[in-house]
């Protein structure tokens, strides 16, 4: 059962993710949500363990120069597996001694989704099924 769970997310990739969206309902012809976006970014990106976190995280940073803010916080529906590892994150990082380093690993993992998206280029339409 798919469940709600808060991100963080820095400003700036919540403004491409709506735009991605909403760019991709167009091209696509589908009503699409930053949900699904933000699950297929965590089901492809997010890691399960707190060292290969603290990579994504350290990458993330590393590309910002370290500049990302507070980050923007909004919640989605997610797929079980994306919520048994995102709603333990912050406890963990916070227990490992890494407070609020979960905003740059949710941002790495939506950066390189959206980055791998905007290779792709736009989402197109879906051919219809063969009979």
């Amino acid at each position: 059962m798919w469940q709600t769970q808060p991100f963080r997310f820095a400003q700036d990739l919540v403004d491409q993710l709506s735009k991605r969206v909403a760019a991709d309902c167009k091209t696509s012809g589908r009503m699409l949500t930053a949900a699904q976006y933000v699950d297929a970014a965590m089901t492809r990106h997010l890691p399960s363990s707190i060292e290969e976190q603290l990579d994504l995280a350290e990458d993330f940073l590393l590309k910002r120069d370290s500049d990302v803010g507070t980050g923007q916080q909004g919640s989605h529906r997610v797929s079980p597996e994306v919520y048994a590892i995102a709603s333990d994150l912050p406890n963990a990082m916070r227990t490992a001694g890494h407070a609020r380093t979960a905003v740059h690993v949710y941002s790495g993992a939506l950066d390189r989704f959206l980055e791998e998206l905007k290779a792709e280029g736009p989402l197109g339409r879906s051919l219809p099924p063969r009979q």
